[in-house]
């Protein structure tokens, strides 16, 4: 487990800016709509996953944010660092 601080608002209201989430660092399988930190090009993000049939999205809870695309040929530079399992905030 891990523990680290919520920056910025992309998940609110789910999660906001300054929360602290818990991370199990052994659950790196990706499962639909569940909520991971993921490195991907070299910057940080915790995003809900949804698998497709091109690759892999990052949804952000607040509307405001874009869903990130990453193509199955860009996963090389996608890491799944562990599934949210806990908040507080």
């Amino acid at each position: 487990m891990r523990a680290m601080r919520v920056k910025g608002n992309s998940m609110a209201p789910n999660l906001e800016n300054n929360d602290i989430v818990i991370i199990n660092t052994n659950d790196v399988e990706p499962v639909d709509d569940e909520t991971y930190t993921i490195i991907y090009n070299k910057h940080f993000f915790i995003r809900q996953i949804r698998q497709t049939v091109d690759g892999i999205n990052l949804i952000s809870s607040n509307s405001d944010y874009e869903t990130i695309k990453i193509s199955s040929n860009h996963l090389d530079n996608f890491i799944i660092l562990g599934k949210k399992v806990w908040r507080c905030g």
